[in-house]
């Protein structure tokens, strides 16, 4: 008995473990398009989507969950979703009951798997025609009611977890670390992320490098902001946690970072 409970007690901290360390994005589709299918309702306007909307849960070393799809039209109904299956061939599908005027429509979604921003991605919309109780989500076939498409970007709310400043030709330079790794949408930077504020110079994201790969970030934490060196012209590091563990990225001069950033300004 005593080691069945401490059995169900470890799986349980295991299990608590892992939720404490789902993270929770936001995406949109930038430069969303759309067009519609050959199924046609008279009255129902389901052309030129406004926005599509996605809110996913990461797990390390899991595939992504989608927590919830919301796509919204100027003349028609939002339609709205979760509950989506990730097949064997790395497309998403979910199966919604009486949307707009049909019993079942089918939503997909393909092209990125492993949904990363600054990547395309397609969702389809079907009107279902053969349903399956068996597996739905994966059997379910239908007809194109619509599709739209777009670069997945990341616009999930930032947290800042450290602040750090330095004065820099005679300017302060500010420094606001967020709470995740991420990737620009302008102009495909990745790293840690630092809302950086150079006094008469403006205010951008800037990123420090990551040590790993996107389908790896979820795991890292950043936590602080190093600052060592000259204090005219000092390194920086980030310190972050690694499933748990504290580490450092290497030591970057601070003045090139900014050169980088603000490139008209220096």
């Amino acid at each position: 008995m005593n080691i069945l409970k401490k059995a169900l007690s470890t799986a349980v901290i295991f299990s608590l473990a892992s939720i404490a360390h789902a993270k929770t994005y936001t995406y949109d589709l930038a430069n969303v398009m759309s067009a519609p299918g050959p199924v046609m309702y008279p009255g129902l306007d389901l052309s030129r989507a406004k926005s599509a909307i996605l809110t996913v849960n990461r797990n390390p070393g899991e595939t992504p969950e989608i927590r919830s799809l919301e796509i919204t039209f100027p003349n028609a109904g939002k339609l709205r979703t979760g509950a989506f299956k990730r097949l064997d061939d790395g497309r998403y599908r979910a199966i919604v009951s009486n949307a707009w005027v049909f019993k079942e429509v089918i939503v997909q979604l393909e092209g990125n798997p492993e949904l990363f921003a600054n990547s395309p991605a397609f969702i389809s919309v079907l009107v279902s025609e053969t349903t399956s109780n068996l597996n739905p989500e994966a059997m379910n076939q239908g007809s194109r009611l619509f599709d739209v498409q777009g670069m997945v970007r990341d616009i999930t709310n930032m947290a800042t977890v450290d602040t750090a400043a330095v004065m820099l030709d005679g300017k302060r330079v500010s420094l606001n670390l967020k709470d995740r790794v991420g990737v620009s949408a302008t102009d495909g930077q990745q790293g840690f992320i630092l809302d950086t504020q150079w006094m008469g110079r403006g205010q951008k994201l800037m990123y420090i490098p990551a040590p790993f790969g996107p389908n790896e970030w979820d795991r890292l934490d950043p936590i602080g902001i190093i600052l060592e060196g000259s204090t005219t012209d000092p390194t920086i590091q980030v310190r972050f946690k690694d499933n748990g563990n504290e580490q450092k990225s290497p030591p970057i001069p601070l003045r090139a970072l900014l050169q980088q950033t603000f490139p008209a300004s220096l």
